[in-house]
């Protein structure tokens, strides 16, 4: 929706869930998923001592599904669901994902999302949904209509899962290539908010975007004409030497912000703040754990071009 959506529509709908979608919503949520954190690092030290602990499967895949979650109240008992529709929706993009499974995860989300927002206008919480719902009712001049809010709660649960759990496993990749930098962290955790940038910027999990051109235009001498697909490679953007110097070194006393990971413009991630805090608090888990990464041989990337992250990263001991 908000991702392919031009203004004044796009204006009119960002305006809306950024009312709902605030620092203090997400701040709010940090005591409970501290206590979510402790569970798995504790699940993953018990399964190290068997030798079977995987810092994907038991962290950074479940941990933004119960971020999400949490954020529009979704009972535990559905969670499962609510992570396996995700997970089809994201392998659409990487083409893992069969078309009819894809069909079916979708009309299956749609509908539980749809019932949910129904339930919230009648008995609204203290969730999202239910601030989304209590805005529309408010806003006079061009509310979110029910569909809409049933979207973008849709959007939120896809877009917030998939990136974050591949940022963390592009950090766990990151300090398991550069041991160096792995240390100087571990040693100092107030480093971890530049970590996460160096990260974000080294090996972002959106690592491009299709967009189509509104009119003409010419870059490095080509000329690509109106209405043609282009792909916009972020990844690309963020090893540019002229901008980082030693792009292709992870350093997090880099202390740059200005990559694009999240975007640029009015299309900026709207997520941006909640995918950096879940990183700088699993993180912090970690450090405060006494788990470190190591080279994992058994580390298996996810296939596809536009996302870039991890399926599987065995913790070795």
């Amino acid at each position: 929706m908000l991702i392919s959506t031009d203004p004044p529509e796009h204006t009119r709908i960002r305006r809306l869930l950024s009312r709902a979608f605030t620092p203090r919503a997400i701040t709010q949520l940090e005591p409970r998923l501290r206590e979510v954190l402790q569970d798995m690092v504790d699940d993953l030290r018990s399964k190290a001592r068997a030798g079977d602990a995987d810092l994907v499967h038991d962290l950074a895949a479940p941990f933004p599904v119960v971020v999400i979650a949490e954020l529009l109240d979704i009972p535990a008992d559905r969670r499962a669901d609510f992570r396996r529709w995700s997970d089809a929706m994201s392998g659409g993009l990487s083409g893992d994902t069969e078309i009819s499974e894809l069909a079916e995860a979708g009309l299956q989300l749609f509908e539980f999302m749809a019932d949910v927002v129904e339930k919230r206008t009648a008995e609204p919480g203290n969730d999202l949904i239910s601030r989304l719902v209590a805005g529309a009712e408010e806003d006079d001049d061009d509310p979110l209509t029910l569909e809409e809010i049933t979207l973008i709660a849709i959007l939120l649960l896809i877009a917030g899962n998939e990136t974050t759990s591949d940022l963390l496993g592009n950090a766990f990749n990151a300090f398991a290539t550069f041991p160096d930098q792995q240390e100087a962290v571990w040693s100092d955790p107030t480093t971890v908010p530049n970590a996460v940038e160096e990260v974000l910027r080294w090996d972002g999990s959106v690592q491009a975007m299709l967009r189509g051109t509104s009119g003409p235009f010419t870059v490095s001498g080509v000329e690509v004409p109106a209405d043609a697909v282009v792909m916009m490679c972020f990844g690309g953007a963020n090893r540019d030497p002229r901008k980082f110097p030693d792009p292709d070194r992870f350093d997090v006393t880099r202390g740059s912000t200005d990559h694009l990971t999240f975007g640029h413009g009015i299309h900026f991630c709207l997520g941006n703040a909640l995918a950096r805090n879940e990183a700088r608090l699993a993180l912090n888990a970690l450090i405060d754990a006494g788990i470190e990464i190591k080279p994992s041989p058994a580390a298996t990337r996810i296939p596809g071009v536009l996302l870039r992250g991890f399926s599987s990263f065995p913790l070795v001991q």
